[in-house]
């Protein structure tokens, strides 16, 4: 199991379809024409750029006699 935030997973999972591509031809993605550039770069480049803020939100049940807490995460 990934311990990592459903953004960033979904990020990765884009790029490693990109890089284990089976066909050497295809394999990283298609050339961006202005730049040159496979798309996996690119890809890259905007996963390390990606900020994602967590938070724990806490939450007493006095009528449970419980503690829950709750991850939350925002993307910037």
């Amino acid at each position: 199991m990934c311990m990592c935030s459903s953004i960033l997973r979904a990020y990765l999972e884009q790029w490693l379809r990109l890089v284990l591509h089976w066909d050497p031809n295809r394999r990283g993605g298609p050339q961006d024409a202005s730049t040159g550039r496979l798309q996996c770069f690119k890809l890259l480049e905007q996963i390390v750029t990606v900020k994602v803020s967590y938070g724990l939100v806490c939450v007493l049940s006095v009528f449970l006699g419980r503690v829950t807490v709750l991850c939350t995460s925002e993307v910037k």
